[in-house]
């Protein structure tokens, strides 16, 4: 039976393009949460890369990777051939330009495939990772590090609980993230491994905080990690909300407070708030001699 640090995902040399990795890897990303500098960091260690951009100019990736064979197909309809004669590692920034899975199916037989695919393109993510056609493949899916501490905080959700990843997806699909948190070097991935190795599971995953750097890159396993990992995005969002609004808009009278105006406004007592502390008023009322009020019978005036 297989130990559990051997069941364990080796996120640094899945990010370093590890031979003893699958040779199709799978990134999914959304315009929020992009993996462009994820890939460009996975090419830095690969041997031969070869990048085909569709989506980013060639200086994005040239600057990193002086090395690299790079293919501009931003403004061409043509589809680059993924055969050599050497080996090469291949790096598509758009499956869905590249449009020919039977091609990377092919070719990942030979050599290394690392693609970037939009999340709504699910259908195209479920064809190249079905088992029928490749039984060895790595997924990851970006996630923002907001939507990663709203399921904690908002719904006391810890990483290993079982409904933890369902709520994750459903933000990551429907949730708007504010343009200020937002951070393209630095995410939340699901990685999925499906590979039939002696001594491992058959599918293995893992979640991991990585930080993009130039040269390098940090992780942190998150199995377990329930504290806020976005200190600076919460401190620049609590500066937004404390802000001081805009006092000269072109009008000719000022909107903005003055410290004694304010504290003249917050001790005005609330209607409201005044009500709730004042005692429920009392009805008094006193027959008068119309009345035929009988205290053993009250319905007798209804003539029943």
């Amino acid at each position: 039976m297989p130990s559990p640090k051997e069941d364990s995902l080796d996120i640094k040399k899945i990010l370093k393009n590890d031979e003893s990795n699958t040779s199709l890897i799978i990134i999914q990303h959304q315009s929020t949460q992009s993996g462009y500098s994820l890939l460009r960091y996975i090419a830095r260690s690969a041997r031969n890369p070869i990048i085909i951009c569709f989506e980013q100019s060639p200086e994005f990736y040239k600057k990193a990777i002086p090395s690299a064979e790079i293919i501009d197909c931003r403004f061409s309809n043509e589809i680059p051939s993924l055969e050599r004669d050497l080996e090469h590692s291949f790096f598509i920034d758009s499956l869905e330009r590249y449009n020919n899975n039977r091609a990377i199916l092919s070719a990942s037989k030979r050599y290394n495939i690392i693609s970037l695919v939009k999340l709504s393109s699910k259908g195209l993510v479920q064809q190249l990772s079905s088992v029928q056609n490749t039984p060895r493949v790595t997924t990851i899916n970006l996630h923002s590090v907001y939507n990663y501490e709203k399921v904690i905080n908002e719904y006391g959700l810890k990483p290993n609980a079982p409904q933890f990843l369902g709520v994750l997806h459903e933000l990551q699909q429907y949730q708007t993230i504010p343009a200020h948190l937002t951070n393209n070097d630095k995410f939340v991935i699901e990685t999925l491994v499906r590979s039939a190795q002696k001594g491992t599971k058959l599918v293995r995953r893992s979640l991991d905080l990585i930080t993009v750097g130039i040269n390098d890159v940090e992780i942190t396993n998150l199995e377990g990690v329930t504290q806020s990992l976005n200190i600076q995005a919460k401190a620049d969002e609590k500066e937004e909300e404390t802000k001081p609004q805009p006092t000269n808009l072109g009008l000719s009278f000022n909107l903005g407070l003055t410290s004694d105006q304010k504290a003249a406004r917050e001790a005005v007592p609330l209607p409201y708030l005044q009500a709730q502390q004042e005692q429920a008023p009392i009805i008094s009322y006193d027959p008068d001699s119309a009345d035929d009020w009988d205290d053993e019978d009250p319905d007798d005036d209804l003539d029943l």
